[in-house]
């Protein structure tokens, strides 16, 4: 199966040989970056993860990357949409930008949980 953004393929997880360390582990790469409210935590967060959890299972490795692309993304959406406020529909992007976000945040952590992939929309894949 191949992802329509940017022909990235993208390939489904079995999730029937998923450990449950590995679901948490995918689960915090999710909600972890809800802790926005500290400087760069929801950067650093999938970041770690996938430093400590990468060579230890290709799930947890998956949505720490996925998590992290999505975060870099909305980073440069919620920039573009800060300069946009001189225009004035920068006060109808930022909120929508952070409902998206936030609601595709739990979402991934759900999907994560279960023991499936999840493709964040709108996420430019920096790290492959």
């Amino acid at each position: 199966m191949s992802c329509s953004n940017l022909n990235v393929p993208y390939e489904e997880i079995e999730n029937e040989n998923i450990q449950s360390y590995e679901k948490i582990w995918a689960l915090a790469a999710h909600i972890g970056t809800m802790f926005s409210f500290i400087p760069i935590a929801n950067f650093l967060v999938p970041y770690i993860i996938l430093r400590m959890q990468k060579d230890q299972s290709e799930f947890i490795e998956t949505h720490a990357k996925e998590s992290l692309n999505f975060q870099i993304s909305i980073l440069i959406y919620g920039i573009i949409a800060g300069f946009s406020m001189f225009f004035l529909i920068g006060f109808i992007l930022v909120p929508m930008i952070t409902i998206i976000a936030f609601v595709n945040i739990i979402l991934a952590t759900i999907e994560s949980y279960k023991g499936n992939s999840f493709r964040y929309p709108f996420s430019i894949r920096f790290i492959k």
